[in-house]
């Protein structure tokens, strides 16, 4: 099965990637059927599928079995650029509030400076 390795790079774990990239290919899928085409342990099936649901990737209907269907790919790209995003202002505050604090910093050196070079004039240090 490919395809699954492009999902793992934009952020899914291997499991998450198999089963997602599975589900865009083959479409409506039983638990079963997924762990079987997308070589996941069927003991890590359901919890895998519950994190892809959790994060708006897949639907699942509600007989029996069970069937899970993923979003459309333009979907799937948009909820990872959209996470990039979120990620990138994050860092970008990050990096503000971390600027500020040096100027901060700096101006409070650069007094100690001024007293410590007026001290050392007098000959007091």
């Amino acid at each position: 099965m490919s395809g699954w390795k492009e999902l793992f790079k934009l952020g899914l774990k291997e499991y998450q990637a198999r089963c997602l990239a599975c589900l865009i290919k083959n479409g409506k899928l039983t638990a079963q059927e997924i762990s079987e085409k997308a070589e996941v342990p069927y003991s890590k099936i359901y919890s895998v599928l519950k994190g892809l649901e959790d994060m708006n990737l897949l639907v699942s209907t509600n007989g029996r079995p069970k069937r899970y269907i993923a979003k459309p790919e333009d979907e799937v790209i948009e909820f990872f650029v959209e996470k990039k995003r979120k990620e990138y202002e994050r860092i970008r505050e990050q990096g503000r509030k971390a600027k500020q604090k040096l100027k901060t910093k700096k101006a409070i050196n650069m007094d100690n400076s001024v007293y410590i070079q007026k001290t050392l004039n007098k000959g007091k240090l």
